[in-house]
């Protein structure tokens, strides 16, 4: 049989997740502390995390919720997002608005310096003599520079 013949059977490789080295290192030591105590169990990382996640409940309550938000939310990511979302209504016709997406009125960014060419021309605010007003500014006579 020709080798360039025969169809090629795709690999799919299994969901891989990758853990930090703290977690990692608590997984290990769960691993050993289950080994210790149970005897000729050969048990893998996968099948602790299996385990565990069944165990777990199927929904996630709300704090468990808002700490991964203030853990991993990223407010560029979620622009990102709702910038997709927007061409998406926008290609169907739909007159959505950012901040409908966003759930959110839009916030306006404080002005960066003028970079404009005419800025060049306008002349620099000269300071403006300093006022007495302090409690003490009628006691006390600071002498005018001529």
């Amino acid at each position: 049989m020709d080798l360039e013949n025969k169809p090629k059977k795709k690999f799919r490789h299994p969901d891989r997740i990758t853990l930090t080295p703290e977690t990692l290192a608590r997984l290990s030591a769960w691993l050993e502390q289950v080994a210790g105590q149970v005897r000729g169990l050969r048990l893998t990382r996968a099948d602790l995390l299996n385990f565990l996640v069944k165990a777990s409940p199927e929904k996630l309550t709300s704090s468990q919720v808002l700490e991964i938000e203030k853990e991993y939310f990223n407010e560029v990511k979620f622009h990102e997002w709702a910038l997709r979302e927007l061409k998406k209504s926008k290609k169907l016709g739909l007159k959505t608005t950012y901040a409908e997406i966003t759930g959110q009125k839009l916030r306006t960014l404080p002005k960066a310096k003028s970079e404009h060419p005419d800025s060049s021309k306008k002349k620099p605010k000269t300071p403006e003599p300093e006022s007495n007003t302090s409690p003490l500014s009628d006691q006390v006579q600071t002498p005018s520079l001529k």
